[in-house]
């Protein structure tokens, strides 16, 4: 069971940019053949150029848990979950799904710097990054003679991806809309959580805590023993206000390589016991372990 690129599916996360780029475009054919590229081609280029520090006016990105490994695995899960969705439920138009794509890409450039922000990193800006993220949004859609309103439907998505902000208080122009949020929303918390170094990584997530200076977490045995919890809750969240659509991944995985495993949640619960095991045999020490495993997964850059 292979694709075109003779890449594993059960793998979640390609190795290669052009490889991740090239599936994203395949998983968007499924749904609309003749698509136009050309606004997802400009926006995937200009993100990867601004996470590298290749973009006028930006510093590189300098967060190690919200980077652009993080960014390219929401894109893919975001595309994924679309397709799964509109087989389930019913189909996106192709504007949304382009709206949804580049609200992925665009959902954490709020933790980027300008280049007269020299303070520290990135992680600085956790509690308003959301808020960053369109502002910016919102600038690039003008510069490209993108619409208002389609500016407003992409920061409405990537409004679904703070957890701080109720669904409730957010603005949908249409249900589809509102849809494709849900689907951006399922999709940051399953691409973290599936990761798989989503346990290793949660050191830096401490590091950026610590300076954005979020409260309950003295150390990053705190942040540990927190996730399991942290996790629990994120599932409520997807089942609720994010509206059930994160089992959808299964009618991705079942229509474009006919299995019947949703290999999102098969790695959310692999994480979890691995974290559980590891702080019941090793207490404070797992941190060890964790820190030794991350070499196992390159950057992409």
């Amino acid at each position: 069971m292979r694709d075109a690129m003779d890449v594993s599916p059960t793998k979640l996360l390609f190795r290669d940019i052009n490889a991740l780029d090239t599936d994203v475009r395949a998983i968007v054919r499924l749904m609309h053949p003749a698509f136009d590229f050309t606004h997802y081609a400009r926006a995937f280029a200009d993100v990867v150029r601004l996470f590298i520090g290749d973009y006028p006016g930006y510093r590189a990105c300098n967060t190690a848990y919200h980077d652009l490994t993080h960014t390219l695995a929401v894109l893919l899960a975001t595309a994924r979950l679309l397709h799964g969705t509109s087989v389930a439920r019913a189909p996106f138009s192709a504007r949304t799904v382009c709206l949804a794509l580049t609200a992925a890409l665009l959902h954490d450039v709020g933790y980027i710097q300008s280049e007269e922000e020299t303070e520290g990193t990135g992680a600085r800006y956790t509690l308003t990054h959301v808020t960053r993220s369109i502002d910016f949004l919102r600038g690039y859609f003008a510069c490209h003679g993108r619409s208002a309103q389609a500016a407003e439907d992409a920061a409405a998505m990537i409004r679904c991806t703070d957890l701080a902000v109720p669904m409730a208080d957010i603005a949908f122009a249409t249900g589809e809309v509102r849809l494709a949020g849900c689907v951006l929303g399922s999709a940051d918390l399953l691409a973290q959580m599936a990761d798989e170094i989503y346990i290793e990584k949660l050191s830096s997530l401490f590091e950026e805590f610590h300076e954005a200076g979020i409260p309950g977490y003295e150390t990053e045995l705190d942040l540990f023993q927190a996730t399991h919890a942290f996790n629990h809750a994120m599932q409520g969240r997807l089942a609720g206000p994010l509206e059930g659509v994160a089992p959808h991944m299964l009618d991705h995985f079942r229509t474009r390589w006919g299995t019947e495993r949703d290999l999102y949640q098969e790695n959310i619960n692999k994480n979890l016991n691995f974290l559980a095991k590891s702080l019941v045999e090793l207490g404070p020490d797992c941190k060890t372990v964790f820190r030794r495993r991350r070499d196992r997964r390159p950057p992409f850059i």
